[in-house]
């Protein structure tokens, strides 16, 4: 009777250890399990497994029973003469860093040859996709006028968005909106590679430029008009949204760190009117008096606008 034998059959399967998402600026840890398959005949020769990390992953180390591991740039290059039996594994425990400018996601990719197996099918080769943490937005805003403001004066307010350390690099555009309340009128918004636009009373800036991890965009600048009319407190706040953060989106509905307020007392002018008799008394019938008035505006009050 001819007698079969099975030749090795080799599989590889690669998971991710750690949980997701990834930090950017942190470490991710990976296993590689190879296997030969049930009922075949045990690998003879050299086995190697080939790993090339993409973009966002940086090599740090590799290890397993049996296995010599090394790297060229980007390419990890497992060897191990060991056999396998059938249903034998060996386990490699692959560690690298995940850059700080990583993607939102990232796609590994291993594979296995050798050990007398022909290893050409699907099972030679396994993918694992990692999410990265997605941009965290924030801003803040600063008035930087001196408080109390003045009705009829000026105001002037500085925004300042940042991407939050261990974060992703913001994709896509980041768009700021100020909405200035009842009593002020904005007259102008600016800032470096900022594209700003003034619609009645909202400010709307867009920033098309990527952040990274940790960093902070250009001071929008906004000036506006504070009105006569103006309340005796005004109330200020920004909003950021884009950039790729799944959670700054325009509306209520967004977290505390994508708004920004300010809060500022409005100090009205305070006149006050004078009136003194100047002819000395007792008055003389039929003759003339005289009366002098005295307008002031009080100390610690705004100044005058306008016609008195």
């Amino acid at each position: 009777a001819d007698l079969t034998i099975e030749a090795p059959a080799l599989a590889i399967s690669k998971t991710l250890a750690t949980a997701q998402p990834l930090l950017p600026g942190g470490m991710a840890s990976y296993q590689l399990r190879v296997s030969n398959m049930a009922a075949v005949a045990p690998t003879y020769g050299q086995i190697t497994v080939t790993d090339v990390l993409p973009a966002g992953l940086t090599y740090a180390s590799a290890t397993g029973a049996g296995w010599t591991c090394g790297a060229a740039a980007q390419t990890l290059t497992c060897t191990s003469t060991a056999m396998l039996g059938a249903g034998e594994t060996s386990v490699i425990r692959l560690t690298v860093g995940v850059a700080a400018d990583a993607p939102a996601t990232i796609t590994n990719t291993a594979s296995v040859i050798g050990g007398g197996a022909d290893c050409t099918g699907a099972a030679c080769s396994s993918s694992v996709t990692a999410s990265v943490q997605a941009p965290l937005l924030g801003i803040s805003k600063t008035l930087t006028t001196a408080k109390p403001l003045h009705a009829g004066g000026t105001a002037s307010y500085q925004l300042v968005v940042r991407n939050n350390a261990v974060s992703a690099p913001t994709e896509g555009t980041i768009t700021v909106t100020d909405s200035l309340p009842t009593g002020l009128t904005p007259t102008s918004a600016t800032g470096t590679d900022w594209t700003c636009s003034i619609a009645v009373s909202t400010v709307t800036c867009t920033f098309a430029t990527a952040l990274g991890s940790n960093s902070v965009a250009p001071v929008i600048t906004v000036q506006a008009n504070v009105l006569a009319t103006a309340p005796a407190t005004l109330t200020n706040t920004a909003q950021v949204a884009g950039g790729g953060d799944l959670l700054c989106v325009a509306g209520d509905a967004a977290p505390a760190r994508c708004k920004a307020s300010t809060e500022a007392a409005v100090q009205a002018p305070q006149l006050k009117l004078a009136k003194a008799l100047t002819t000395a008394t007792p008055l003389l019938p039929g003759g003339t008096a005289s009366h002098t008035l005295t307008v002031s505006n009080i100390a610690a009050s705004a100044p005058t606008a306008g016609i008195i």
